[in-house]
């Protein structure tokens, strides 16, 4: 198997850097998206539990991602 000289590592870091910042971003606009529909009078007992539960896998997912970019 061909080792991987320091500047390709280099490099995959930086790519892999790139994404996860593109999709912390993605994932903190979802975040305020969850957090925006809260704000309406008319959520039903279902609805709220379905939302928090996606904020829970969002922050937890941007959490992760967070500490891979690090």
């Amino acid at each position: 198997m061909k080792q991987q000289s320091t500047a390709d590592l280099s490099y995959e870091r930086r790519k892999e850097l790139n994404r996860l910042e593109k999709e912390i971003s993605r994932l903190e606009e979802h975040k305020n998206d969850i957090e925006k529909q809260f704000a309406s009078p008319d959520l039903s007992p279902e609805r709220i539990n379905e939302l928090a539960r996606q904020l829970a896998e969002v922050k937890s997912d941007r959490e992760d991602k967070e500490l891979r970019w690090m």
